[in-house]
């Protein structure tokens, strides 16, 4: 079993490569770490729509089917890379990895965490609630049994005269990380939480890798690159979810801070590429988890602002909020589940709850941010960090929109808590810092963009200031 879940995972991360490079063009000087960083995250997601593409596909058939789709894949996707490859990707700053000593020590801290957290997700079953309640349920039933039904309501499973079809409490749950889940153990060869549960450290470890990556692109110092990453990934919240297999938070926390760098990058460099992979990344948002659909649509609709003219900019937010009114309404008309979900969750009168009930969900939401040691002082060291770095989002208009974007989603969290019956799941700790979670890497993002010209010191005879920013690549 482990040989053939070591082979899987060298498949998958080869696979992802050639997708990014296939989207992105050849790398550049030390774009190779943001390579090996969308890599994991990039083929096990082509991964698991490839398995979702397959309807029939069956425990018993599918280590096969996944050598051979692989080997297909590889060929398919290795064929675009190497076109290109020749094509290139505009340029990015010379890499100059010189650090001193006490940062290589933080990088070397993090890859001893990384072996203590695959070392947990290795011998710990999938118990998380969200694991044995949505996600791990449809792919083990797949698996074992080797029928691929379909899980519906309640009402159309009783319904069901010939018995092919299944039903949960979670039925409506995106089915994405359960093709995944499905996937590893088919590489496995049997189902097996840990071989399922390798994914969560491996996310992890991309997530850092491609941020690293990235941040180096935007022209982030390695010293602040090394620091910035151990903060990210000493988070302690993170690194739990890491170690706890099951839950969709981290996966959909690394593909929206992914997708907001990728656009970064086009705003910045304007790499045509990194657009590509921002959309892309985006519109997988809510194949993860319910609450990707909101993080997407608030992105796209910040994405649609930032290409408006500033003359225009009016116009851009009427277009914006009838783009969010077609989805809202095209999600009514064919029944999307997230959709669904969500007019449960704010059902009932806002106005009928206590305001000793709102003071207690908002002094729960504040002890999370900054009280519980979940964060260590990552939201005050934020909110420090844009007090002190005002004057850089005038800079550089491309970290204003994801800081507008950051305050706008900080700002819809707060709203739920406070002003819909989701207040309980604040107020017992439940809910409310997993929320937070799917947008700390953004979060820890935006800090590093914002203190990258702190660390930047001007080259030789260059009289720029150090907080002007570089023109973009043709």
């Amino acid at each position: 079993m482990t040989t053939g879940l070591l082979l899987g995972w060298v498949a998958l991360i080869a696979l992802g490569a050639a997708v990014y490079i296939g989207i992105t063009g050849r790398p550049r000087h030390g774009d190779w770490l943001s390579v090996a960083g969308h890599a994991p995250l990039l083929g096990v997601l082509a991964c698991g729509i490839a398995i979702a593409l397959v309807p029939d596909a069956t425990g018993a058939q599918l280590p096969g089917l996944l050598g051979w789709g692989l080997g297909i894949a590889l060929l398919a996707a290795g064929g675009v890379a190497a076109w290109r490859w020749r094509q290139g990707a505009p340029a990015i700053p010379q890499t100059d990895w010189r650090m001193p000593w006490w940062a290589w020590c933080l990088v070397g801290l993090l890859a001893l965490r990384f072996i203590l957290i695959i070392d947990e997700a290795w011998l710990r079953p999938q118990f998380p609630w969200d694991a044995w309640q949505a996600w791990a349920p449809k792919a083990k039933t797949w698996f074992v049994t080797g029928q691929s039904a379909a899980y519906v309501g309640p009402e159309a499973w009783w319904n069901d005269a010939e018995g092919s079809l299944r039903s949960s409490q979670s039925w409506r749950y995106p089915e994405l990380l359960s093709r995944i889940e499905f996937s590893l153990a088919g590489l496995a060869g049997a189902w097996n939480e840990a071989a399922v549960g390798t994914l969560w450290p491996v996310w992890w470890l991309g997530l850092l890798l491609a941020f690293a990556g990235q941040w180096r692109a935007l022209g982030v110092p390695p010293v602040a690159i090394g620091v910035a990453t151990y903060v990210l990934g000493s988070l302690p919240l993170l690194d739990t979810h890491a170690a706890l297999a099951g839950y969709a938070d981290l996966p959909l926390a690394a593909l929206l801070g992914c997708s907001v760098l990728a656009w970064q990058r086009w705003m910045e460099h304007r790499d045509r590429g990194q657009l590509i992979l921002a959309i892309g990344l985006l519109v997988l948002l809510p194949m993860l988890k319910f609450e990707g659909a909101v993080w997407a649509l608030g992105f796209a609709a910040t994405m649609a602002l930032a290409a408006v003219p500033p003359r225009m900019r009016w116009f851009g937010m009427a277009s914006v909020v009838l783009m969010v009114a077609a989805a809202v309404a095209v999600s009514l008309l064919v029944e999307v589940p997230w959709l669904a979900t969500l007019r449960s969750i704010l059902s009932g009168e806002a106005g009928s709850h206590p305001d000793v009930e709102r003071l207690a969900a908002l002094r729960a939401v504040l002890s999370g941010l900054f009280l519980q040691e979940n964060w260590h002082l990552l939201w005050a060291a934020l909110l420090g960090v844009v007090v002190v770095r005002w004057r850089a989002l005038s800079e550089r208009p491309a970290v204003a929109w994801t800081a507008l974007y950051l305050a706008g989603a900080v700002v819809a969290v707060l709203g739920l808590f406070l002003l819909t019956p989701a207040g309980k799941w604040a107020q017992s700790n439940t809910a409310v810092n997993r929320l937070f979670l799917q947008l700390v890497p953004v979060a820890v993002s935006l800090g590093v963009l914002l203190l990258r010209d702190v660390f930047t010191a001007p080259a030789p005879g260059d009289t720029r200031p150090a907080s002007a920013a570089p023109p973009p690549a043709a």
